[in-house]
């Protein structure tokens, strides 16, 4: 019997080493379960039945067009047409301003009836009830920037690169609001990406990482001198979007292929001709289009946040009300080369909309990475830009951060 089980587990090693996938299995997935829904104040719209997805009898009714609310209250509003990205500054004199890109797909929204100027619109938010627009950027990147916009807190940087559904040819447009966040001064417009699409910024504002999932291309972009940027690494990893470690030298890909993790130590110190290491992969079974992972700590383990977008029919082609959806999930990345979704995989609870997403946490357990600065309203931009305020339930202490793509401006308690 001895001998026979000796046999069994040989064979069985032998079969490990000789099927490498059979050796490195990707870890266990937690279940695909719905996240519990959220208790919602007095005076809240909340969702319907189905979390994350709205009925068809809420759209021929018009409730719709309220939109939903849930522990939040809405202050402000500006303009009518909104894109994908939203970000908030405040200058060296204490300006505060927001700027969110009206194009949802350029020129398209030049052709509409609107009287609204097209590009990126630039809000001056002293009175966050009634925010003004100062200017609007309208170089090429600004003008068609699909989910490219992007912001350095430190350096005081506006960038973006010319992007579509597909690809656009990598103009970037980079512009400096240190001096007045209310009226950028261009920097430069000029080449200096293969193709754009969707973009990364490194914490310290040196380095641009446009993005081409159409095409498969990632650019390091050095923009060390703002105004003479220049492209020092390509890589060919199908990415949508992504972000970057602070220290700059992890780059976390939500790829076509799911998540990638890269070793970025040789582009954050500037080595000549700089390798680009792979350090590791994961996948999961309800995958759709992966479009984010932002770098969170919880109770001091870091964590990826994912979320995918739209969804798949049964045949896996993409519509807006698939079965399989992609969702969201909290990656565990304390050991990189083995991630693991471990702490939950359909986050469904965490999307309010498509492009929007909610981390729900006890407070003081949740750091959000310093890319994703606390503000004191929370922005939106799908039709126009809209200030809230995010009330949380005393008795439950939760703390709600809203993420519109990457920018996280609410955590109240």
């Amino acid at each position: 019997m001895r001998r026979g089980l000796e046999v069994v587990v040989l064979g069985v090693l032998a079969a490990a080493v000789a099927s490498p996938a059979l050796a490195q299995q990707p870890p266990a997935e937690p279940p695909i379960t719905a996240t519990p829904r959220a208790d919602c104040l007095p005076g809240g719209i909340p969702e319907g039945p189905m979390q994350g997805r709205v009925a068809a009898e809420d759209i021929a009714s018009g409730k719709v067009d309220n939109g939903f609310l849930c522990n939040l209250t809405v202050i402000g509003k500006s303009g009518s047409t909104g894109g994908f990205r939203v970000h908030r500054y405040i200058d060296r004199q204490g300006h505060e301003c927001a700027y969110y890109d009206t194009t949802l797909l350029f020129p398209t929204n030049a052709l509409s009836l609107s009287l609204e100027p097209t590009g990126v619109a630039v809000l001056d938010m002293t009175d966050p009830a009634k925010p003004v627009r100062t200017a609007t950027l309208v170089t090429p990147a600004m003008q068609t920037p699909h989910e490219s916009v992007n912001i350095s807190v430190e350096r005081g940087i506006l960038a973006a690169v010319m992007g579509n559904p597909s690809a656009h040819p990598g103009v970037v447009d980079l512009y400096d609001l240190s001096e007045d966040c209310r009226q950028p001064a261009l920097l430069t417009s000029a080449p200096a990406s293969i193709f754009g699409h969707e973009s990364g910024m490194a914490l310290d504002g040196m380095t641009f990482y446009p993005t081409s999932i159409g095409t498969g291309h990632t650019t390091a972009v050095d923009i060390s001198n703002p105004r003479v940027p220049r492209a020092i690494w390509q890589g060919d990893y199908n990415t949508h979007g992504m972000s970057v470690s602070d220290d700059g030298n992890r780059g976390y890909m939500a790829s076509g292929d799911g998540l990638v993790i890269l070793d970025f130590s040789e582009i954050q110190a500037r080595k000549p001709n700089p390798q680009v290491r792979e350090i590791s992969r994961l996948t999961w079974s309800n995958m759709t289009i992966p479009q984010v992972a932002i770098p969170v700590t919880i109770k001091g383990r870091p964590y990826l946040v994912e979320i995918d977008e739209y969804s798949t029919d049964e045949d896996g082609g993409f519509g807006a009300h698939g079965p399989r959806v992609g969702a969201a999930r909290i990656i565990d990345i304390s050991n990189e080369a083995a991630p693991r979704a471990s702490v939950c995989n359909v986050c469904a609870g965490l999307l309010s909309v498509t492009f929007t997403l909610g981390i729900a946490a006890p407070v003081g357990s949740t750091t959000v990475t310093r890319r994703l600065v606390s503000a004191g309203f929370l922005f939106c931009a799908n039709e126009g830009l809209a200030t809230s305020r995010a009330a949380i339930k005393p008795i439950n202490q939760y703390v709600l951060s809203l993420n519109t793509w990457a920018t996280v401006l609410q955590c109240q308690a």
